[in-house]
């Protein structure tokens, strides 16, 4: 910031320190209520009608991780204008994948179980028991 000798008698419509909109990556704070619209990865910002057009408030709970896109010292419980065009956004894919993400059909395994089912099979076995039962 420059000085002056004869310091102008109007009120400043942006305090010291801020230039309403501009940011960088570099993480800035600007203070606890800023009076300027706030540019990228500036703070603190308490919703998105502090930020210049195009970005958002990044709201953080204590020391939180910062805004993607920026970096540098973060302040606690500072909230940082960014780009929100950043994070990524979900897509679906036009084709149906062939395997399924998850299933609720219980899975098969080679392995006999030790433990009998309560179900009874409809279809005898095809090898005839070592140990037949007593109870029918």
């Amino acid at each position: 910031p420059s000085s002056s000798t004869n310091p102008s008698s109007k009120l400043s419509a942006i305090p010291s320190g801020c230039i309403a909109g501009v940011g960088s990556d570099t993480l800035v704070r600007l203070g606890s209520n800023p009076t300027c619209i706030l540019g990228q990865c500036q703070g603190d910002c308490d919703n998105d009608s502090q930020c210049a057009p195009g970005l958002e408030c990044f709201q953080r709970a204590g020391d939180a991780a910062g805004p993607p896109g920026c970096s540098g010292t973060l302040y606690t419980d500072t909230d940082y204008c960014y780009v929100k065009s950043i994070l990524p956004t979900p897509t679906t894919s036009p084709v149906p994948s062939v395997l399924p993400s998850f299933s609720s059909l219980p899975s098969l395994s080679s392995v006999p179980s030790l433990i009998p089912s309560i179900v009874h099979s409809s279809v005898p076995s095809a090898v005839p028991s070592t140990n037949p039962s007593l109870n029918p």
